[in-house]
């Protein structure tokens, strides 16, 4: 792999509500574990978050992806806190759509899937013959379709902690509403997803590292059909 290449892949499912079963009141009770009864709730203080609480991780996850002993979750955290940025930078586009929370289990996912790419050395949404929408269901024991309703999915693989880097190119993708062009930045502003959780690796060995954005809306109520700024703008865009 070069230095000097940065990759970017994008994912996005929308269980249409009415296809879908009644939502269940599934979880652990354990901190950070996201699927409950009623309306959603976003973990009130990621800080405070164990590194694991949901997931356990591979033996080899340390010496993997914090060989260097990088502060994973301060760098989560900190894309989250980008995320939130662009969708206030760009709100009418994002819908009016309101900052995501941010969800520790499902950063424990996407923490995962960034340990696989790297151990894979594959940028991907599939790996190990699961999707994001398996990897979400695998990990967190839920159901597409009755504990969680909609899912997107942004992995990068860039040079030195750019994380600013990474997201800038996420987000600055052209044209606005291009499913193929500018599909994480679609996930990035869209008013369908109510949470987020961000997985960091290091990635020993490789001079880039691995980032994961899962996005994920658990209450069934909390998904708005259509995009109303694409509509409105780029008729046609297909989504």
């Amino acid at each position: 792999m070069s230095a000097m290449r940065n990759d970017l892949l994008c994912l996005f499912v929308v269980c249409g509500l009415a296809a879908c079963a009644d939502s269940n009141s599934a979880g652990s009770g354990e901190p950070g574990f996201s699927a409950v009864s009623g309306a959603y709730v976003a973990t009130a203080d990621p800080g405070t978050c164990g590194l694991w609480t949901t997931v356990t991780p591979p033996e080899d996850f340390d010496a993997i992806c914090r060989g260097g002993g990088e502060d994973l979750q301060a760098l989560e955290l900190s894309m989250w806190e980008m995320v939130n940025a662009d969708r206030a930078e760009h709100n009418e586009e994002a819908n009016g759509a309101a900052p995501v929370g941010y969800d520790c289990a499902v950063a424990e996912v996407a923490r995962i899937h960034s340990y696989d790419q790297c151990k894979a050395a594959q940028l991907a949404h599939e790996l190990n013959g699961k999707t994001p929408g398996d990897r979400l269901e695998h990990y967190l024991q839920l159901s597409f379709g009755a504990d969680f309703f909609t899912y997107g999915e942004n992995v990068a693989w860039y040079p030195d902690l750019q994380l600013q880097a990474a997201e800038d190119g996420f987000v600055e993708e052209e044209p606005p509403c291009d499913l193929v062009a500018g599909g994480h930045r679609l996930n990035i502003l869209s008013d369908d997803f109510e949470a987020i959780g961000v997985g960091y690796c290091a990635c020993a060995g490789d001079p880039n590292f691995y980032v994961t954005q899962n996005f994920i809306t658990f209450d069934p109520g909390f998904a708005v059909p259509g995009n109303a700024y694409c509509d409105a703008n780029f008729p046609g865009w297909g989504g």
